[in-house]
């Protein structure tokens, strides 16, 4: 997924909560989604790893068939 706006609903209403990502993936039609991002409070990553502060993606999103969560691995920021 790419991030392509953030900070506007799918109705254009101001929501700061807001990612608008677009997914390249055929699962998901190649659209773009509106999806929230929140921080886990507990629980494991594959039965060993800590999920505590973890990012997961949700929401108008498609997440990967028998996936509990969409989790954010990493992101990048371009500054011109």
């Amino acid at each position: 997924m790419t991030v392509v706006g953030y900070g506007k609903n799918r109705r254009g209403d101001v929501d700061l909560n807001i990612l608008v990502v677009h997914d390249p993936a055929e699962r998901s039609e190649r659209k773009n989604y509106y999806a929230t991002i929140s921080k886990l409070d507990n629980g494991t990553i594959d039965n060993s790893l800590a999920a505590k502060d973890v990012l997961t993606i949700q929401g108008d999103v498609v997440i990967k068939p028998g996936a509990d969560a969409g989790l954010i691995q990493g992101a990048y920021r371009l500054e011109l």
